[in-house]
């Protein structure tokens, strides 16, 4: 499940970022939503069981709006002044990468 998230050579799904706690959030999905209505795992036998992973993306894409409006609050107080007077260029430019 963590290759959703990505790595050095796999890009993520847009709204999985590690420094958002897209850990926990993967993990939460599965264990409370996916795990208990399907009663079954995502693989079997090493292979995947894509009928079951279809609902764990689904369950995704439910909280997509979610992240994508926390972060653009984040990218407005930012701009803003408000919250974000302590920070740099760089971090800016990094939410402003995540729209």
């Amino acid at each position: 499940m963590c290759f959703f998230i990505g790595n050095d050579f796999l890009p993520s799904l847009s709204v999985l970022d590690i420094a958002e706690a897209s850990i926990d959030m993967i993990f939460d999905i599965y264990k409370f939503k996916v795990l208990p209505a399907t009663d079954h795992y995502l693989t079997e036998d090493g292979d995947i069981l894509w009928n079951y992973a279809k609902i764990l993306i689904s369950e995704f894409a439910e909280h997509e709006l979610s992240v994508l409006n926390k972060r653009m609050k984040k990218i407005m107080d930012l701009k803003g002044g408000h919250k974000g007077e302590n920070m740099d260029k760089a971090q800016i430019k990094y939410f402003e990468l995540k729209k």
